[in-house]
């Protein structure tokens, strides 16, 4: 039996996917000159050359400009890069990244297959673009194939803004989408007017269509920032953008007839994704409110749980039900009790990956390829990044969430605005795209702007409503019924004498107690006996008085020398 080290298979996982991406590449584009072989625009174009077009595509998907006499296209076919890039990510994941060791290896082998692949492309191929487009893509790709994901300083803040910021990019991206489609359909005959012109035939016309698809977040990217205000250019010294449009000769590419027209469009469109994300902010204050309102119930089956992990559903229960039964099941055949020799949880979640009973496509083993070991501690990773619900409505942790979601929306959106900018065409055609830097400004104000006006507001509307029902509160109050004055030191030292002098408690210090029967009977005794003693001391003169009041706790003597030396009347 042949078998490799994990350093060749490693390799083999980055070679096998871009090897057959390039081969679809060399035939599409063989195809397409079969079918447009009678095209007098053709010219002396062998099929040979059509080969070499067809990895020169390829290089292009990966980053590598297509460099020829007359034209340089450096404008990037995204759906293309996306598609190689999760057939290779697949290909990863059947051996798994365990050290970066690996990601050194998939990046070595995609730098050198691109390094090659330069002779089989058209003439004037850049070899060092080829390189290091190459090991990019494929350190990059290996990256999503990690057994475990390597410590990331922030991770837990950053995984937070993500979930908070996806709704606000779907949004707008999908805004992008819309303005797209309207362009599209405002700008079809001019599209079939420049597509007749090649006179490629149905086939041709089919060929062309897939080719143009390759670059379609390319025109959702164009669409959102003519939509934010920033714009995009086609050539040098053109700008389209919502407040107007400047225009040049262009090439004759049917998907250049969707531009806009140079005219002015209403300027209130502007103000279309501020709005829409005030009203995504409000609904994200408002679900905030409800948690933190009294009574308020918070449904964890259709929401990210608390601990970053989302609740299973009923299907998944039954899944997971089964393979318990599954487990018991092979237990009893073999023998072997449950009670005294328990299946440990890899044994456990190897049976649930071989039935492919995991809710998360990820634990399921591949159709082909090297058998796919489950990622144990997915579940206890993902346990520790905590989601942005509860979302703080105000304080530290909202503005740290906001700086987060900000570093995010800088790197995201630079990142797609560099990969739908390049060149396409001779030298007046190599500014094509947006700017990143103002496509990053735009949609950080579009985003961060109405957030935190929503959040400022509902603020100072809070401590308004607490002002508001403080004053209503004082005003509701009988005067009867006002709170005492506050006592002076002075005061509250004479009551302390007082209270101490005269063994009496005042109503503010006692406290409700549970008084018996037998209680009730002796304070009568008592408060009789006292009362007696107090007639004999009155008859019996002051000092018989005096002496019976030394004896006496309860104080009986104070108040008979207070009544003696009282005051007399008068005529009395």
């Amino acid at each position: 039996m042949l078998t490799y080290s994990r350093r060749v298979t490693v390799g083999l996982a980055v070679l096998q996917p871009l090897l057959l991406s390039w081969l679809i590449c060399a035939l599409f584009t063989l195809c397409i000159y079969v079918v447009t072989s009678s095209s007098p625009f053709l010219g002396d174009f062998q099929w040979m050359d059509a080969v070499r077009l067809g990895g020169s595509l390829w290089l292009l998907a990966l980053g590598t400009p297509i460099i020829s006499t007359n034209l340089t296209v450096s404008l990037m076919p995204i759906v293309l890069t996306v598609l190689i890039a999760l057939w290779t990510v697949r290909f990863l994941r059947t051996v798994l990244i365990e050290d970066w060791y690996d990601v050194l290896v998939a990046a070595g082998t995609g730098g050198a297959l691109c390094a090659f692949m330069t002779v089989l492309s058209l003439p004037n191929s850049s070899l060092l673009y080829a390189c290091i487009s190459g090991v990019a893509f494929s350190a990059l790709c290996a990256q999503f194939a990690w057994v475990s994901t390597p410590p990331i300083p922030f991770r837990h803040h950053f995984h937070a803004a993500w979930l908070f910021l996806r709704p606000f990019l779907a949004i707008i991206f999908g805004a992008g989408t819309i303005v797209l489609i309207v362009a599209i359909i405002a700008g079809f005959p001019r599209i079939l007017a420049i597509n007749s012109a090649y006179h490629s035939g149905l086939a041709g016309s089919i060929f062309f269509f897939i080719v143009q698809l390759f670059f379609l977040p390319v025109g959702i990217v164009w669409g959102t920032s003519w939509l934010v205000g920033t714009g995009f250019s086609v050539g040098t010294g053109t700008n389209f953008s919502i407040f107007g449009s400047v225009s040049a000769p262009i090439p004759g590419i049917p998907i250049f007839g969707a531009l806009p027209q140079p005219q002015s469009h209403p300027w209130f469109l502007v103000l279309v994704l501020p709005l829409m994300s005030f009203l995504l902010a409000l609904l994200y204050l408002r679900k905030a409110l409800r948690r933190d309102g009294a009574g308020g119930k918070h449904d964890e089956r259709n929401s990210v749980h608390k601990r970053g992990i989302a609740m299973p559903d009923s299907s998944t229960s039954r899944k997971n039900s089964s393979a318990q039964s599954v487990v018991d099941s092979s237990d009893s055949s073999h023998g072997v009790s449950s009670s005294s020799t328990p299946i440990s949880d890899d044994e456990k979640r190897g049976i649930r990956a071989f039935f492919g009973i995991y809710s998360d496509k990820r634990y399921r083993l591949p159709r082909f390829g090297l058998p796919k070991i489950p990622n144990i501690r997915r579940k206890e990773r993902l346990a520790k990044v905590p989601s942005p619900y509860p979302l703080p409505t105000w304080g530290k942790e909202l503005w740290i969430l906001l700086v987060f979601v900000a570093v995010e929306i800088f790197v995201i959106v630079s990142l797609l605005s560099a990969l739908t900018s390049g060149g396409f065409g001779p030298v007046r055609m190599q500014e094509i795209g947006t700017q990143p830097p103002l496509l990053s400004a735009g949609i950080l104000l579009v985003i961060l702007v109405p957030v935190i006006l929503t959040f400022v507001i509902n603020r100072l509307w809070h401590r308004r409503r607490i002002k508001v029902r403080a004053v209503d509160d004082d005003a509701s109050v009988p005067t009867s019924a006002q709170p005492p004055v506050p006592r002076s030191r002075t005061q509250k030292c004479v009551e302390l004498f007082r209270r101490t002098l005269f063994k009496k408690k005042t109503v503010r210090d006692t406290e409700p107690q549970d008084v018996s029967a037998q209680d009730i009977e002796l304070n009568e005794a008592e408060r009789n006996e006292s009362s007696g003693g107090s007639r004999e001391e009155s008859n019996g003169g002051s000092r018989e008085g005096s002496s019976e009041g030394s004896r006496d706790e309860s104080g009986n003597e104070i108040v008979n020398k207070v009544r003696d030396n009282s005051p007399k009347e008068p005529g009395n």
